[in-house]
C-alpha cells in the first residue's frame, strides 16, 4: 500500500494502541514510584492511587486538547484507550507480581 493511503480503521487502531501503551507505561511508573521500587510494598492503596491518577488524566487531557490546542481534536476513543492502558497495567501487575 502506498505511504499516504492508510485506511482510517488502521489509523484509529494504531492511535488507540499508542494511547494504551503510553498510559500502560505511565501506570507502571506510578506504581514503581509510589512503592519506592520495592515489590513487597505494593498494596491496594497504591493501585487505587494509580487508577485514580490514570482515570483523571486520561479523562481530562482529551477535552483540554479539544478546547485549548488549535488544530487538535479530543476523541472519546482516546479517553477509553488511555484508561484501558492504565487498567491493564494495574491488572497485570497484580496478577503477575505476587506480594
Amino acid at each position: 500500500m502506498p505511504g499516504g493511503e492508510v485506511p482510517d480503521l488502521l489509523k484509529s487502531i494504531q492511535g488507540s494502541f499508542i494511547h494504551m501503551a503510553i498510559y500502560f507505561l505511565l501506570a507502571l511508573l506510578i506504581i514503581c514510584g509510589a512503592s519506592q521500587f520495592t515489590l513487597s510494598k505494593v498494596g491496594t492503596s497504591i493501585f487505587t492511587f494509580t487508577l485514580l491518577i490514570i482515570l483523571v488524566m486520561g479523562g481530562i487531557l482529551e477535552p483540554i486538547q479539544e478546547l485549548y490546542i488549535p488544530n487538535r481534536v479530543g476523541e472519546l476513543e482516546d479517553v477509553i484507550a488511555n484508561m484501558l492502558g492504565g487498567v491493564i497495567a494495574v491488572f497485570l501487575w497484580r496478577t503477575l507480581v505476587k506480594n
